[in-house]
């Protein structure tokens, strides 16, 4: 199973979205991505109508390609890399790798591969664009996030804390688009924390198999490893625990459901990539402060904005270097619409 390679353990995220958004709905979005291709090709898209999306063409120095590969999640999710590419015969020929640099490099020099798409960590996707490099097989990578979400002083809290709960937790935090960072104006930080803390001390962990669960293991040992040392530095630098910080009691791979606030961007969980359920705070006077201080990152995957005012946030879309950008809601897809980032 998924999720929990190294654990006879799943996460419950990953148990459902097996059941009901890999599995079964992967062919359909297959079939789906194939009529939009007819579309696309005879002049128009037509979007969800339950999702009001926009597209903005952006052009920058570094180039974004969208990414139609939600049937390959299982796959991604297990730190795979599946190669497919059609046949003589009409079918579909296919390899899959777990990331050894021989095989990777064998199947990059396949003459049949045209085309590669990767899911995974920064230092593989240089990987994988080094392997391709010498063949000129394009490349589409899908690598690290450290994703801002915003609370503005107008937002609807109950929410925002919503969105920020399914936009940091899903998967105990082990998504590239989790939102790791949340910057809450100074007018509402102390009542979003006080929402944010109950909400998360709210989590079941455990046995995602189980009933009731709402939050389960992390990949293996050493990811726990990984996350705890990044809260201890920063709190080290500052930062305070509202909750959780550090392994769970039921050992193994599980971690504390973990809410640090005082976050400052010089702080370990501020600059890197966490993958686990630890929600970092951070507060602000101003938009353009804080923009300027997200901004300042490596990452530019996603982003989340809770407010009122339409007005508002379009202005921080248009400010965030960020390929998605959700507002007033966390992960609602569309088919339609390009999934792409900036910087790595």
């Amino acid at each position: 199973m998924l999720g929990a390679a190294h654990e006879p353990l799943e996460d419950p995220d990953i148990v459902d979205r097996l059941r009901h958004c890999e599995l079964g709905p992967g062919l359909d979005l297959e079939l789906e991505a194939a009529d939009l291709l007819v579309e696309v090709h005879g002049g128009g898209i037509r979007p969800d109508p339950e999702v009001q999306a926009v597209s903005r063409r952006q052009f920058f120095n570094r180039a974004t390609i969208g990414l139609m590969a939600a049937s390959l999640g299982a796959f991604s999710a297990a730190a795979f890399v599946a190669f497919l590419w059609p046949t003589s015969t009409g079918g579909f020929g296919g390899r899959v790798s777990v990331g050894k640099s021989s095989v990777l490099n064998a199947l990059i020099g396949e003459r049949a591969v045209d085309f590669v798409n990767f899911t995974g960590s920064v230092c593989g996707g240089q990987a994988m664009e080094r392997a391709a490099a010498g063949t000129f097989i394009p490349v589409s990578t899908e690598l690290g996030g450290k994703d801002p979400g915003y609370v503005m002083e107008d937002a609807d809290l109950d929410a925002a804390v919503e969105g920020a709960m399914i936009s940091k937790y899903r998967n105990a935090g082990q998504t590239c688009v989790c939102s790791n960072r949340l910057f809450v104006q100074d007018s509402v930080h102390d009542a979003f924390v006080e929402k944010l803390v109950k909400a998360t001390a709210a989590l079941v962990v455990g046995d995602g198999m189980k009933d009731g669960i709402t939050i389960g293991p992390l990949v293996n040992k050493k990811a726990v490893g990984d996350v705890d040392e990044l809260v201890q530095a920063s709190v080290e630098s500052g930062a305070r625990v509202a909750l959780g910080g550090g392994p769970h009691a039921l050992g193994g791979c599980f971690y504390q459901p973990t809410v640090l606030t005082g976050v400052t961007s010089e702080m370990a969980v501020f600059r890197n990539e966490i993958f686990g359920p630890v929600a970092s705070v951070i507060p602000f006077e101003g938009a353009a402060e804080a923009m300027h201080i997200a901004n300042d990152t490596i990452y530019g995957l996603a982003a989340g904005i809770w407010s009122r005012d339409i007005n508002t946030a379009f202005r921080l879309v248009k400010d965030i270097e960020a390929g998605v950008v959700w507002v007033n809601s966390y992960e609602d897809g569309d088919m339609t619409q390009p999934f792409g980032g900036y910087k790595q």
